[in-house]
């Protein structure tokens, strides 16, 4: 084992170390632990997930940017709600239409 002030000899401490690194929002420094681990050991789930989440943690996302809406694009909105039917559309000229549909078959029939 290793001492605290040390550099991790062990599996298991640094397995920790990086865990320890990822809780106190290290996440370089989790990330290059687990890179060593792996080069070690390729198949160990536990460092390739720990590695993961470290980068996928340090990625920040701007998306002030994304949503900011600028006066072109809030006059020439093309997403509006029309305030006329179509034509052809209406439900009630649809019902007149069938009123008068079922009268003409029941004259011819």
């Amino acid at each position: 084992m290793s001492t605290p002030g040390s550099a991790p000899t062990a599996t298991v401490d640094s397995m920790f170390y990086a865990v320890d690194h990822f809780h106190k929002r290290n996440f370089e420094k989790c990330a290059a632990i687990c890179t060593e681990l792996l080069a070690k050991n390729p198949y160990d789930k536990a460092a390739w997930t720990l590695k993961m989440r470290s980068l996928t943690s340090q990625l920040s996302v701007d998306d002030l940017e994304a949503e900011e809406e600028g006066i072109a694009d809030s006059v020439l909105d093309t997403n509006t709600i029309a305030t006329a039917a179509r034509p052809g559309t209406s439900l009630k000229t649809a019902a007149n239409v069938v009123e008068n549909l079922c009268r003409i078959l029941t004259i011819l029939f």
